[in-house]
């Protein structure tokens, strides 16, 4: 199992709250945390690999129309949130 993976199934078995997907320049992130926390977080555990770090889109909503941040459907106080570098 990818090593960035491992660690995103250990924190959702720990409760952390914290859970992430990433592209190219972009990343999701499901989150308990408020957006300025969430992107702290993201910078410290998962950093970018490019000079800029992680920051909140200024996307008004997901590629499939959900709005961002878009409250998520499987977890009660989440939400899911789109960061770029």
């Amino acid at each position: 199992m990818d090593a960035d993976i491992k660690k995103i199934v250990e924190r959702e078995k720990s409760g952390k709250g914290f859970d992430f997907g990433s592209g190219l320049f972009c990343c999701s992130v499901c989150s308990k945390l408020m957006a300025e926390e969430t992107a702290q977080r993201l910078n410290q555990e998962f950093p970018s690999g490019v000079p800029g770090q992680w920051r909140l889109s200024e996307k008004k909503a997901f590629k499939g129309g959900e709005p961002m941040p878009f409250p998520c459907g499987k977890k009660e106080g989440f939400k899911h949130y789109l960061f770029e570098c």
